[in-house]
């Protein structure tokens, strides 16, 4: 791999020219909406479904506790809703040579604390090492390259990324979720405390986090773009869905995120009431530990898949319109799904006959599965539970509350499950190596991959040598494609859904939803 980058020192130079362009060009989309002040208003309610796990930039472990600090912390990029990279707190990112990237931070940018001053390169590099230090979720969301990099500060304002070896020209997208508190902050208060009280510089500071009630924060005032219109943002934790509609049909929420299809009809003849839909990045699936015993037979893991009648589920859960059929190892928003894969059929009789093959008939399998976390999510899992049970296995069904079920399924904490389980994934990189990153590199220390797919060793070398290769370079895709085929093959998912998120709006909020589950209330006007 070394020598054939090495004969391509002008491929990187054009590539850092594309890159520091690109973002330079674009740095003017977070002032063209500095006309005249919008109208205000004094609070916005939002729905939010469960308990956040985490509000802080190391171990935030879902996109709906990620998105409520993305209001306090920033990144120093951020994609739009047509999934374009604009810059954030970097003002440029600029590739001097395949091992190095220099990052200029954008001046007069505020902490939300007087005290803590100024934004500087001094605090990227601070909270970059403590998202990426060992041990925290955020180590095993990114590349290897990346987290075994070093920061250098080079002035008050700039920095050099040393990456371990050459390469990873996706740097930018991988910055979207590295969130930026204060290093002084982090000094004084510890990472515990930290947590516990988010300080950023984003357009509203942390008021309250009242466990199992709500999270509160108002607008920053000294907020370096134009101010939100909203001067309070409400997020109200209600788990239950009944609850949850009846509010919002009653005006005690302004935003209800995930709404259920057989809702829907209730919301369109409201006339206070709308609705805005959006294909998400959110892919629903199983995983297979082969750590299971009977998981370690490749015909019981397809036998699972072909069990599952998807269009089923898509039309009986999901009325035919929140739904959309997983036929690749990727969400449907990722361009660089292959395309030639079609999924496994649903074919119950060759399913029954694989497990009579494996001798598993009869045999138990226990299914976990989260609630208050996705949309119908324990349906889904109870129409899986049955769909297995129809072809001869006996299963036992656990439905967990998503505080409980997150820590033990996505960081092993205090053990790694064996049982399969159902997860969703969002990939708000619009990169398919994220997925692979997350769900099948074996990391040092303990990760998803290595714990539940332990797939064959060349999936990692190919993995490596992805994450070094530019988005428009043929190998990338090459790869990308030959590592889709040999999951499928493998099978360590049951794939069973891509979700089309459908949000219920008051007629007092104007507000379009992002395709990858953020709820970014910053551009939100009141109607």
């Amino acid at each position: 791999m070394a020598a054939h980058r090495k004969g391509n020192p002008m491929k990187y130079r054009l590539i850092s020219l594309g890159i520091t362009l690109l973002l330079s060009l674009v740095a003017c989309f977070t002032t063209l909406d500095a006309g005249e002040p919008p109208k205000r208003a004094p609070q916005l309610v939002i729905a939010q479904l469960g308990n956040p796990t985490a509000l802080d930039g190391w171990n935030w472990a879902a996109t709906s506790e990620q998105d409520i600090l993305g209001h306090i912390q920033e990144t120093l990029v951020e994609y739009d809703r047509q999934a374009k990279l604009h810059p954030l707190l970097a003002e440029r990112l600029e590739m001097k040579t395949p091992a190095e990237w220099i990052v200029t931070i954008r001046k007069g940018v505020k902490f939300h604390d007087p005290a803590l001053g100024e934004l500087t390169a001094e605090d990227v590099k601070a909270s970059i090492e403590a998202n990426l230090r060992k041990g925290t979720a955020m180590s095993l969301r990114v590349p290897a390259p990346m987290r075994e990099g070093t920061l250098e500060v080079i002035d008050a304002h700039t920095l050099r990324w040393k990456l371990k070896e050459p390469g990873l020209v996706t740097l930018p997208q991988w910055l979207v979720d590295e969130y930026i508190t204060s290093k002084k902050y982090l000094e004084r208060e510890g990472y515990d405390g930290a947590a516990r009280r988010p300080v950023g510089t984003g357009p509203y500071k942390f008021v309250e986090w009242s466990p199992n009630q709500r999270v509160v924060m108002e607008v920053f005032e000294g907020y370096w773009r134009p101010l939100p219109a909203f001067d309070r943002l409400i997020w109200r934790i209600i788990p239950d869905p009944s609850t949850r509609k009846n509010e919002f049909l009653t005006g005690g929420i302004d935003v209800l995120p995930f709404v259920t299809p057989e809702i829907v009809p209730e919301i369109q003849a409201n006339p206070k009431l709308r609705l805005e839909t959006t294909l998400s990045t959110r892919m629903m699936f199983i995983v297979l530990p082969v750590a299971n015993p009977l998981l370690t037979d490749k015909r019981v893991r397809l036998a699972l898949n072909l069990a599952v009648n998807k269009g089923e589920i898509i039309e009986q859960l999901f009325r035919g319109i929140g739904a959309a059929e997983l036929t690749a190892p990727l969400p449907l928003t990722v361009a660089e799904r292959n395309p030639k894969l079609e999924g496994y059929p649903y074919d119950p009789a060759k399913a029954e006959q694989l497990l009579k093959e494996a001798g598993a008939i009869g045999k138990t399998l226990t299914l976990e599965a989260p609630y208050n976390r996705y949309t119908l999510d324990r349906e889904i899992g109870e129409a899986i539970a049955g769909y297995w049970e129809a072809v001869g296995l006996r299963v036992e069904y656990k439905p967990q509350d998503f505080a409980v079920f997150s820590p033990r399924v996505l960081r092993g904490s205090p053990e790694w499950p064996t049982n399969p389980f159902l997860i969703g994934f969002g990939d708000g990189r619009y990169l398919a190596d994220y997925m692979y990153t997350l769900w099948i590199e074996k990391k040092p220390g303990g990760s998803r991959g290595a714990v539940y797919t332990q797939g064959p060793d060349r999936w990692d070398e190919w993995m490596r040598e992805i994450s070094l290769l530019g988005l428009q370079e043929p190998r990338r895709l090459e790869l990308l494609y030959k590592l889709q085929e040999e999951i499928m093959d493998f099978v360590p998912w049951v794939l069973v859904l891509n979700y089309k998120d459908i949000y219920g709006l008051s007629s007092k909020v104007d507000w379009k939803p992002f395709p990858n589950e953020n709820r970014k209330m910053y551009d939100a006007k009141p109607r």
